[in-house]
């Protein structure tokens, strides 16, 4: 039997010792055979490094001072040796076959560059319940135009290039409007792919005064596509 196509999942993780176990658990828990996992330490002053490093050579562990995750997650795609490249955030957890699922459509499919599916928000366990009242979201499953549903074939980042590190805030939006905007094939699956916690710091939580950020990718994606008419 021919070798499974190996994928590259990237977790990068900045302070993230509360959860990034659990995250580790539920990749190396995937259901596809063939799979590394590459843990990138944006400058981490917690107990993230002892965290990952107890894997021993389960996965692979790099430590870089803090440059944001745009910076973190180019640093695991510089390091990936897999022909597909895959994301989740060290705070939130996939089902067992979320990558199984999504190489089943790549391989069917080889127009298609990216595959995403849905994604359903649930409050973390240990807060407090006046805490989860006031963090809305619990239960709803959404269409997860994210990291942490995405499955890309590698050859898309030599396509549209990897995330700018100018901004801290919607990274993420602006790479994945830079391949829209390239013509990159997407198909989004009917399946919850991600699983995402609610808890206090979230990364939208954290950095709400760099909201303004999204106008910036909203207006650099309009640029683009005036220039291309």
């Amino acid at each position: 039997m021919a070798a499974q196509p190996l994928i590259s999942v990237i977790i990068a993780v900045h302070n993230g010792e509360t959860y990034m176990a659990e995250a580790i658990d539920s990749v190396l828990q995937q259901s596809w055979p063939s799979l590394e996992l590459i843990i990138i330490d944006d400058g981490s002053t917690d107990g993230s490094a002892r965290i990952a490093q107890s894997y021993g050579d389960r996965l692979v562990y790099c430590y870089q001072p803090n440059a944001g995750l745009g910076a973190a997650r180019n640093a695991g795609i510089a390091r990936a040796r897999g022909n597909y490249i895959a994301f989740v955030d060290s705070d939130d957890l996939w089902p067992s076959q979320k990558l199984e699922w999504q190489m089943a459509l790549l391989q069917q499919r080889p127009e298609i560059g990216m595959v995403f599916g849905l994604a359903e928000q649930f409050h973390s366990p240990e807060l407090p319940e006046e805490r989860k009242q006031e963090l809305q979201g619990h239960g709803q499953i959404l269409a997860g135009y994210s990291g942490g549903t995405l499955l890309a074939r590698k050859s898309v980042f030599e396509r549209v290039g990897l995330f700018t590190i100018r901004i801290q805030l919607g990274e993420f939006i602006d790479w994945y409007a830079r391949a829209t905007d390239a013509g990159v094939k997407t198909f989004m699956l009917e399946e919850i792919l991600l699983k995402r916690r609610l808890h206090n710091s979230n990364m939208g939580v954290r950095m709400k005064d760099r909201r303004h950020e999204y106008l910036k990718v909203l207006k650099d994606s309009l640029d683009r596509r005036r220039k291309a008419q």
